[in-house]
């Protein structure tokens, strides 16, 4: 046993404990025909609903003017909401082209605005929507609080956690959060540090690259009593995701396993070229699915999916048909999405390459 690692592990707890923290509640709410974990904010005058999103530092909001007025849109029928500034619209300014991991591309200018929190009223920096397009048609604009690491830090557009620390509101670069297991999951962001009231201890710590992803070695389908299949790879955590992104290979296993390994007959429809749905009151009968990652000491870390886990909800009222969230990725890479929070409280502190995560209690 390392006794001087948890001493300094014990020791980093209870100082991120002690420190400056700001909780931001967040959910998963429906978004068109699929669901997004967001974070409820208030800004000036406005309430938004950015995604929660540990694979992006961006902080921008939807642009009203830009948005009931050159979209054509309506700001009440959309979930991020709408920010417009007090005093009226926005005079915009130099445009920033942001394009994400699905091909989304996004158009911001800078704004400044006012963030009220749990513990008071701090100026902030933020986006705005300038210009949207997604390849997906019948996809919202979504609004973002980016939790990743800036890669050019203090330069740009500055993630939450950048300006709150600068401005001495939290004590620390690292950050938690959490969701409870339900079809409407509620929780926390915590910027600043930790609160182990919430979770079981201790907190299993992974082994991060310099690209801040962990280590994959195999997942498995079903209980121990059923052969693992090998992977050997690296897998992002990215809460912004809506599911769990496999390279097409593996979808091939995964896939048939999961109607095999159930407890009753399932029939598993494809429902696109990526995509796969269920009876809905047939989730209860589907197997768990566990990732094993790689621990910051070499072993292996299971990471276990409940079927409700990976089966999105109804989000239309006597909605039959429920999607799988386990979809194939373009590029070939492993990404698990928001689904990794149900049930469960993960730390991050990306300036000392550290993912950690634990029951809730």
């Amino acid at each position: 046993m390392n006794f001087a690692h948890y001493f300094w592990l014990a020791a980093a707890l209870l100082h991120l404990v002690g420190s400056q923290v700001v909780k931001i509640d967040i959910s998963r709410e429906p978004e068109g025909i699929h669901h997004s974990v967001v974070a409820k904010l208030k800004v000036d005058n406005d309430e938004v609903y950015p995604v929660v999103d540990t694979g992006t530092h961006y902080l921008f909001f939807i642009w009203k003017n830009w948005f009931e007025g050159v979209h054509k849109g309506d700001c009440s029928k959309i979930l991020a909401g709408c920010y417009e500034c007090p005093s009226g619209p926005c005079k915009g300014g130099p445009k920033t082209k942001v394009t994400f991991g699905d091909g989304t591309r996004v158009s911001l200018f800078k704004e400044e605005g006012k963030l009220q929190h749990d513990t008071g009223t701090t100026p902030i920096e933020f986006g705005l929507t300038a210009n949207y397009a997604s390849p997906d048609q019948s996809a919202q604009p979504h609004a973002s609080l980016g939790l990743a690491r800036n890669p050019k830090p203090g330069i740009g557009y500055l993630s939450i956690v950048e300006q709150l620390l600068s401005k001495k509101v939290i004590g620390s670069s690292a950050f938690s959060l959490y969701l409870k297991r339900g079809d409407h999951s509620t929780g926390q962001v915590i910027l600043g540090g930790t609160d182990p009231s919430l979770y079981k201890a201790p907190l299993l710590f992974l082994a991060v690259d310099g690209r801040d992803f962990a280590g994959l070695d195999s997942f498995g389908i079903g209980g121990p009593s059923f052969p693992s299949f090998p992977v050997g790879d690296q897998v992002k955590l990215d809460t912004g995701t809506q599911g769990i992104l496999v390279p097409g290979v593996a979808l091939i296993n995964i896939i048939p396993n999961i109607a095999a390994r159930a407890s009753r007959t399932v029939e598993i429809k494809s429902s696109g070229p990526r995509l796969f749905k269920i009876a809905c009151s047939d989730r209860q009968y589907l197997p768990d699915m566990t990732f094993f990652l790689k621990g910051e000491h070499g072993e292996n870390v299971p990471l276990v999916f409940k079927p409700d886990d990976y089966v999105e909800p109804p989000t239309q009222p006597g909605q039959t048909d429920c999607d799988l969230i386990i979809q194939r990725d373009d590029f070939g890479e492993w990404l698990i999405g928001y689904p990794m929070l149900f049930g469960r409280y993960f730390y991050f502190e990306w300036d000392a390459h550290k993912i950690a995560f634990a029951d809730l209690v």
